[in-house]
């Protein structure tokens, strides 16, 4: 039995803006655990189409799927892109009629009457979905269609009237070192890929999920699919993984994509010391929140071929971080930041602005603590109400929330074409891009900063990497 995952065409103009020239282009790894728990489990005959490395249009997806004739189709999606996963779905039940449509990810995981009503989706499965899938699978491969609907975690429509069926409730997986690597090998080849340039020094590169959940309650932050509680894979699945990564997909840099990659502080000096153990040397990178590192991890990352850290830092201003229920603060973050640069690592920052609460005063502080510090990038995100955030619920129930047009969820905008979702108070729309305008220009227009990144240059792909980041940063600022 033929099954495939779609990851659907996206236009990257529309989705990230000015920014489209470094867009994070990585696999996504959701629909490779599925692929790999189907072929571990009995059903071989699975492959994914990421559409995104291929440059595939939507008429790529439809020949492809008249050409594999599936018997089931996996369609993965955010809200980002639920317009064009419908697409697909509307397109997969033309070219292969035969097929039971799935739909997956954040978006019908939060909303799913919502999503389900939106395209001609058979099924839609909620949360992590390893086992989810699989019981499907077994259910069509032996009973055909009636015999998913005993399966927990989905949510589906009756033909006849329309009403939205849900089974029992499925929790997520506690031991993760059950799961199957991702199938990698059903992806195109990385070099396919472009991560962000500020974020890389080798290609190939190629990065992992080593943990699910977070445990904090961010005010802007959707855990829908993989809950608060914080699983991970030990340490010695990880190094396993990181092993396979380099020697049998050619990776020669690796990024920890974790939310939090040292929660547990001794799950990562265990990592850390197991790469030094296997003698594996490579670069690598993790992104974590600042209150949960100290000097002597991070000299242990070093040792272990860490080059960068990226925090969440999300503002420069303590009453926002208090607003925003990050749970850390100004001195945690200045702190994080020099206890990495002091032990030779490199540094990137994530920013929010225009979350409610946001000022003009907070957003200058926000830009000069960013300023204030030899960090490689900062990335100055708008925020967006994503429904299943505390936020989102609060903007609504204020009736603050402008519209639920979904094309226009952005983080990354084109300035030209907005239509946000939410403007803070005391903004217009066009004053709060052009505050994302301003802090973008400012930090990466500085003297101060082009001459620090033209002095560290070490390779031609440095060149490269910095020439993109440079030009992003003026066509940005001309916008």
């Amino acid at each position: 039995m033929k099954i495939v995952f779609v990851n659907p065409p996206l236009d990257h103009r529309k989705h990230y803006g000015n920014f489209e020239k470094v867009a994070n282009l990585v696999p996504p790894l959701g629909i490779g655990y599925l692929a790999s728990t189907l072929i571990a489990n009995g059903f071989p005959d699975v492959e994914i189409l990421d559409s995104l490395p291929l440059d595939y249009d939507f008429d790529d997806v439809r020949r492809w799927l008249e050409e594999k004739k599936p018997r089931i189709v996996g369609i993965t999606a955010t809200v980002l892109a639920a317009s064009e996963a419908a697409l697909v779905a509307r397109i997969a039940k033309e070219a292969a009629p035969a097929a039971l449509v799935v739909l997956g990810g954040p978006h019908v995981t939060t909303l799913p009457e919502e999503a389900m009503a939106e395209g001609p989706y058979d099924l839609g499965a909620l949360g992590e979905a390893e086992d989810t899938i699989l019981e499907v699978a077994r259910a069509v491969d032996s009973g055909g269609t009636p015999a998913w609907r005993k399966v927990a975690g989905l949510v589906f429509r009756e033909e006849e009237g329309g009403k939205t069926v849900f089974t029992p409730r499925r929790d997520n997986k506690q031991v993760l070192d059950a799961i199957p690597f991702p199938a990698r090998h059903l992806y195109p080849p990385l070099a396919a890929y472009k991560p962000v340039p500020a974020s890389w020094k080798r290609f190939p590169f190629a990065h992992t999920l080593t943990s699910r959940g977070c445990p904090f309650a961010c005010g802007f932050c959707d855990r829908g699919v993989v809950g608060f509680k914080f699983r991970a894979y030990s340490a010695e699945k990880v190094v396993e993984e990181v092993e396979e990564m380099i020697h049998a997909h050619g990776a020669r840099e690796i990024r920890f994509f974790d939310d939090t990659f040292t929660l547990s502080r001794e799950r990562a000096v265990a990592i850390a010391e197991g790469i030094l153990r296997k003698g594996l040397d490579f670069p690598w990178t993790c992104r974590t929140r600042t209150d949960t590192v100290d000097r002597e991890l991070l000299a242990l990352f070093r040792r272990a071929g860490c080059w960068q850290i990226l925090y969440g830092l999300e503002s420069g201003d303590e009453k926002m971080l208090k607003y925003i229920d990050k749970g850390t603060t100004i001195e945690e973050n200045a702190n994080a930041i020099e206890a990495a640069l002091a032990v030779g690592l490199r540094v990137r920052g994530d920013f929010i602005i225009g979350a409610p609460g946001e000022t003009r005063e907070s957003i200058r502080r926000t830009v000069d603590f960013a300023k204030k510090y030899p960090i490689d990038a900062a990335t100055f995100h708008l925020f967006t109400p994503f429904l299943g955030s505390r936020f989102a619920k609060d903007v609504a129930t204020e009736g603050r929330l402008r519209h639920r047009d979904f094309d226009y969820y952005r983080v990354f905008v084109d300035p030209k074409t907005a239509r946000l979702p939410y403007v803070p108070e005391g903004f217009t729309q066009e004053e709060i891009l052009g505050e994302i305008v301003k802090a973008h220009r400012e930090f990466y227009l500085r003297p101060r900063f082009l001459l620090r990144n033209l002095f560290a240059v070490r390779r031609l792909s440095d060149i490269k990497r910095n020439w993109i980041a440079f030009r992003t940063a003026i066509g940005f600022y001309h916008n």
